[in-house]
């Protein structure tokens, strides 16, 4: 029989067992917290963890931003992944908008890869053999030589180039971009380019 931790599939059972082992003293933590700004104003938040054990890593990132574009607009980002030494084993995300959950993603490690499915729907199978770096990886260490980072969000790899050093730009399915800023192997700030607008997610000190 698998190993409980093997079993998790859901983004509560993964953010629940980082709670549990880190009150069990089997973990430590690292937190890192964004100011999202807009035109020169905070609307929101960005909260990145990482939950290190002797075998096991969770990462999670909580965001939350309130603006105005056509009518109010709140969108909410849910991303858990637990890492089995450095290959991912399980991942789930949600995206909700208005309070609405707008999409779900979910990647499973397997015997024969990965088993992806996005809003409940499983996509071709995947010929991924091994995951080794995520979209929620990147805020605690930069990327370095990687030329592809595997989105947990679209259940695919990104390119990823590094135009000047310390700086790395990742490009989206849609073409738009995410810029990462890094100071001593930690991510300082993030700029986004959102089908809404364009924001700036500023390390608070």
């Amino acid at each position: 029989m698998m190993p409980y931790i093997y079993q998790i599939k859901t983004w509560y059972d993964i953010g629940s067992t980082a709670t549990l082992l880190l009150l069990c003293g089997l973990m430590t933590a690292q937190s890192l917290q964004y100011d999202v700004i807009w035109k020169g104003d905070s609307i929101g938040y960005v909260h990145a963890q990482k939950f290190d054990s002797a075998d096991y890593s969770i990462y999670t990132i909580d965001s939350e931003v309130t603006f105005w574009f056509f009518g109010s607009k709140r969108l909410e980002y849910r991303y858990h992944t637990l890492y089995h030494y450095d290959e991912l084993i399980r991942a789930s995300t949600r995206y909700l908008k208005n309070g609405n959950l707008k999409s779900t993603s979910q990647v499973i490690r397997n015997d024969s890869g990965y088993e992806i499915s996005q809003d409940g729907e499983k996509i071709p199978k995947s010929t991924l053999e091994s995951i080794n770096g995520s979209i929620n990886t990147i805020y605690h260490q930069e990327p370095g030589h990687k030329e592809e980072i595997f989105s947990e969000r679209f259940g695919q790899l990104l390119p990823i180039e590094s135009p000047h050093a310390n700086r790395y730009v990742l490009t989206k399915p849609d073409g738009r971009t995410t810029t990462y800023e890094y100071v001593n192997g930690i991510c300082e700030r993030v700029l986004v380019d959102h089908f809404f607008a364009r924001f700036t997610f500023e390390r608070r000190k």
